[in-house]
């Protein structure tokens, strides 16, 4: 199920707009640009946010099997397990576990390896994808809020979001609202955003 964001342009500017989510104690720190979208001039366009989080590892060339999570809370475990015919380990993700923390998805690396973390919506990284030692452990705060933001013409879809990017201070939105982007990149405020 997912419910849609929309964004409206209501600048004389084809302005690029990408939906991300932050931590809320370390804003923009390993941020990524989940979704980005170019609404035309006096148009729109609704992007589907899905209600639920897709959670997996990788580990060299395999990843474990996708497991899908319809709460805003859930624990992982990465471990190792030997293969089939006995010859090595593979790695697979436990879970999901009772969680310690609400609103917050954590995956623990038990395995003997670095695995590398991912938290999905829509088939695509919505945190950044981090690469967890043993031992170590990847938490994501999952609350529903997103944020919108202008950014350049260089920024794509799935790329890291630092602050050179970004034109505009992130605007907090939830699934289900309607942003209007207004003002103008040559204007005396920049850009602005604001609910409908």
């Amino acid at each position: 199920m997912s419910v849609n964001l929309t964004i409206k342009n209501k600048t004389p500017d084809f302005v690029r707009v990408a939906v991300f989510k932050q931590r809320y104690n370390a804003p923009r720190l390993n941020t990524v640009a989940w979704q980005v979208v170019q609404p035309d001039v006096n148009g729109q366009c609704s992007i589907p946010i899905p209600t639920e989080y897709v959670v997996y590892v990788g580990s060299g060339d395999c990843e474990t099997r996708r497991v899908t999570i319809y709460s805003n809370q859930a624990k992982f475990i990465a471990r190792d397990v030997a293969t089939t015919d006995g010859a090595g380990t593979t790695v697979t993700l436990e879970g999901p576990l009772d969680p310690e923390v609400p609103n917050q998805i954590n995956i623990e690396n038990q395995a003997s390896t670095c695995v590398s973390t991912h938290v999905q919506k829509d088939g695509s990284d919505i945190y950044l994808s981090r690469k967890l030692a043993y031992g170590q452990t990847h938490e994501e705060d999952v609350r529903p809020t997103l944020y919108v933001a202008v950014i350049n013409e260089f920024l794509r879809k799935g790329e890291r979001l630092v602050d050179a990017d970004i034109t505009t201070s992130p605007f907090e939105c939830l699934a289900g609202d309607t942003i209007v982007v207004a003002g103008s990149l040559c204007g005396q405020t920049g850009y602005t955003f604001t609910k409908e």
